[in-house]
């Protein structure tokens, strides 16, 4: 199984911060980053639901962006998934799979 750091990112500055530090920690341990992105499941109700399913793959995309354009020998992929978020990311963890985009290289 490949070794990668795994961070769950959102909208939030938080969230932000928080994968800024993974990618300080992948580029020290050379290994690659994946930016996970969880949805909502498809079966909430759209007051539930505060982001649309279609935009959710830009979310990540979009972190991954900020990410490579501070960090740009930083190897980092961006992952979206739907499901409830602390069981869905324990399980990319775990798996290294998801719906894994392009590797990107800065």
């Amino acid at each position: 199984m490949e070794r990668v750091i795994t961070a769950g990112v959102d909208r939030s500055a938080r969230s932000r911060a928080a994968a800024d530090r993974a990618a300080r920690e992948a580029l020290r341990r050379r290994l690659p980053l994946r930016a996970v992105y969880v949805a909502p499941p498809e079966n909430l109700g759209p007051v539930e639901r505060p982001y649309r399913p279609d935009r959710h793959q830009q979310v990540a995309d979009h972190v991954v962006a900020e990410l490579i354009a501070r960090h740009p020998s930083l190897t980092v992929r961006a992952v979206s998934l739907a499901g409830a978020p602390v069981p869905e990311l324990r399980a990319a963890s775990a798996r290294g799979t998801g719906r894994p985009r392009p590797a990107r290289r800065g």
